[in-house]
């Protein structure tokens, strides 16, 4: 999946998505990257007390967030792999 693509797809829906609810470690979501505002596939690795902590599991860069900026991760793109490798 490009990141294109998929920012593209969530950019369609935002009006009508909520966040994710009850967000827990292991979660994987949609975040946009705070450094081009695109939309991209992360996991939750984190929840503290004012903010959550993703990786972006394409790339494998993390940044924190709050809970409104995480949203479910759409079936389809799910169902895809990570594509980043911890070495």
């Amino acid at each position: 999946v490009s990141s294109f693509s998929f920012s593209n797809h969530y950019n369609k829906f935002i009006n009508t998505l909520a966040p994710l609810p009850n967000l827990s470690i292991g979660d994987f979501c949609a975040t946009r990257f705070s450094d081009d505002a695109l939309w991209y596939r992360a996991r939750v690795v984190m929840n503290k007390v004012n903010s959550i902590h993703i990786v972006f599991i394409d790339y494998g860069n993390s940044e924190e967030k709050s809970a409104e900026e995480i949203f479910p991760l759409i079936d389809s793109f799910a169902r895809l792999p990570a594509m980043a490798v911890a070495c």
